[in-house]
């Protein structure tokens, strides 16, 4: 059974605590170290801070002069706000913004970077080539085998390239300019490889006697080298002869090959010399002159000496050896 007086009894205790708190003010007044936090301003109290503008968010409590504040914090500056959604071709950089992702994006990064790839896979090709025009071959109608083998196509036509990439191809087709080789050959061990060509000039001489001298008027000599193989003509044509003690003998441009038995032969043709006979070139392994004889009807070889020669003497020759 309820009580009739007991909201009037409720009543009259909280106006008692109201009137207390009123004498408590009025006499002391609020503690001076006293921080209150309100809802909204209040007359009779100091140090406060309202809260009555705070609607959603996050509380920061800070520290003013040896006072303790309790305010909003705000977002984006007391604490990360909200990350908004991007899009599948963006990425958030580390200034908290989205950025669409290609290679100006990247700092530092340029076709210079050489990206190296394991693999690529490329799908949706033909067994024809893309279309690709430089303004005078267009490939669009090229088959690939036709793309190997009948297309001329220069260095300069690909933007980039450089003999330094060291590109490989099955077929060279050359319509204008000049295949280079290094000054030093590279030597393959691929026998269908050429690997050397070089051309050149050298002065041929007597060689093979223990004294006197020669004087020329002529002595010219060029060579091919090919390959593993040398070609060599020269000429040779004397004013002054008094050479002595051995077999007459002319020096080659390069020296061939010394693996046993690899024998070479070449034409000569000598003028003003007592020698008689059908004469040839001849090249021991190793050695960097060549012999002439010519071939006996007994057997042997007699070859061309000191002798043989006189002031008059000329010699022309043709050689091929290996190297």
């Amino acid at each position: 059974m309820s009580n009739e007086n007991e909201p009037s009894y409720l009543a009259g205790t909280v106006a008692a605590l109201q009137r207390r708190v009123g004498e408590l003010s009025a006499a002391t007044g609020a503690p001076v170290d006293a921080k209150y936090i309100v809802q909204e301003v209040h007359a009779t109290l100091t140090a406060e801070q309202s809260l009555g503008a705070l609607t959603t968010g996050l509380l920061l409590n800070t520290v003013a002069a040896g006072v303790g504040i309790l305010s909003k914090a705000v977002a984006g500056t007391d604490y990360e706000a909200a990350l908004a959604a991007g899009t599948s071709a963006q990425y958030y950089r580390g200034d908290k913004s989205w950025q669409t992702l290609n290679q100006a994006a990247v700092a530092g990064l340029t076709t210079a970077s050489s990206p190296t790839f394991v693999g690529v896979l490329l799908s949706g090709l033909s067994a024809s080539v893309p279309v690709v025009t430089d303004g005078s071959k267009n490939l669009a109608s090229q088959t690939y085998a036709n793309f190997k083998t009948s297309l001329a196509i220069a260095q300069a036509d690909v933007s980039g390239l450089t003999t330094a990439d060291g590109p490989t191809f099955d077929h060279v087709h050359l319509t204008s300019g000049q295949v280079g080789f290094p000054a030093t050959q590279i030597p393959s061990a691929d026998v269908n490889t050429l690997d050397d060509y070089e051309e050149g000039t050298w002065q041929p001489e007597f060689t093979g006697q223990t004294g006197g001298s020669v004087t020329y008027t002529v002595q010219i000599g060029r060579y091919t080298k090919i390959g593993r193989v040398v070609h060599a003509w020269g000429r040779i044509v004397v004013s002054a002869f008094s050479l002595t003690g051995g077999y007459l003998k002319i020096t080659l441009p390069i020296t061939p090959n010394a693996t046993a038995n690899y024998y070479s032969v070449g034409m000569v043709v000598l003028e003003n010399v007592t020698f008689t006979g059908s004469l040839f070139c001849f090249l021991n392994p190793g050695e960097s002159s060549f012999y002439m004889g010519g071939s006996l009807s007994a057997g042997g070889i007699d070859w061309v000496i000191d002798a043989d020669g006189s002031v008059t003497t000329a010699v022309t020759f043709h050689i091929t050896y290996h190297v």
